[in-house]
């Protein structure tokens, strides 16, 4: 039921405007900031290299995303896949596109920690999973903030009009 051929999946590249993405990246950068900050104030976090790293992918994000609601003029350009399960969950409810999105980008948050840690480290995988996640949880509002920009290439594809739309091979 849920798997489809490769021929029935089409890549759609289309353009839309930045301002609104930009404006979700700087959502992100700031609220990451305040949340790691929190972290590193309760003791959750007490590696100085996660601590440095969070904050310099948070700053990278908010001017990002400066950068794209403010100072960006010309239409960003974006890929969707058409027929694929988050195509047809995004058309059947958005709620359960955005649980399968957050299920599949934490799923994959924690694997590449757990491969980060693995690679550093030869311990039992559990204490790997859980000592990586508890270091890097301040990551999470990234995770979070690139499924809503998932959300928003379905957003925008189908509110563009069909002359900025092509399909892709």
């Amino acid at each position: 039921m849920f798997i489809r051929k490769s021929w029935h999946l089409q890549t759609v590249e289309f353009k839309y405007d930045s301002s609104f993405e930009g404006k979700i990246d700087i959502a992100v950068g700031i609220i990451g900031l305040a949340f790691t900050a929190v972290l590193i104030y309760a003791g959750i976090i007490t590696s100085t290299f996660a601590m440095i790293t969070a904050a310099a992918i948070y700053a990278a994000c908010t001017a990002w995303g400066a950068y794209q609601w403010r100072l960006r003029r010309t239409p960003m350009k974006r890929q969707v896949k058409l027929g694929g399960l988050r195509h047809r969950l995004y058309l059947r409810s958005r709620w359960l596109f955005m649980l399968y999105a957050a299920a599949v980008r934490l799923a994959d948050f924690a694997a590449l920690i757990a491969f980060y840690y693995l690679l550093r480290n030869n311990q039992a995988v559990s204490s790997v999973i859980y000592e990586g996640c508890q270091q890097w949880l301040s990551l999470l509002p990234l995770v979070l903030g690139v499924i809503g920009i998932d959300y928003l290439s379905y957003y925008y594809y189908f509110r563009t009009p069909a002359s900025m739309r092509r399909v892709v091979k």
